[in-house]
């Protein structure tokens, strides 16, 4: 297996292209800002499309997809601010 790492400047992305029984992937982990910050998420894509492989990603995006106010949204639920919508 060979590692190359990218890191972001704020090292809240890590990706590692690697070579497993022959085929290249792309392995990352990722920490999302805690405020709005859509960059992140610009940076994060155009790091990944250099490649062009198939992807393997996770961590924590610290972003919610419903947009739902009150109590019909439990990720806003007892938050002092929202995250990245």
């Amino acid at each position: 297996m060979r590692f190359l790492k990218s890191l972001s400047a704020d090292q809240n992305i890590i990706l590692m292209k690697v070579k497993i029984k022959g085929k290249h992937i792309i392995l990352g982990s990722i920490y999302g800002p805690n405020e709005q910050k859509p960059e992140f998420y610009g940076d994060l894509r155009a790091k990944i499309e250099q490649w062009d492989l198939p992807l393997v990603l996770g961590g924590n995006f610290n972003t919610i997809l419903d947009r739902s106010l009150g109590v019909d949204n439990l990720d806003k639920e007892v938050r002092g601010r929202i995250p990245n919508i």
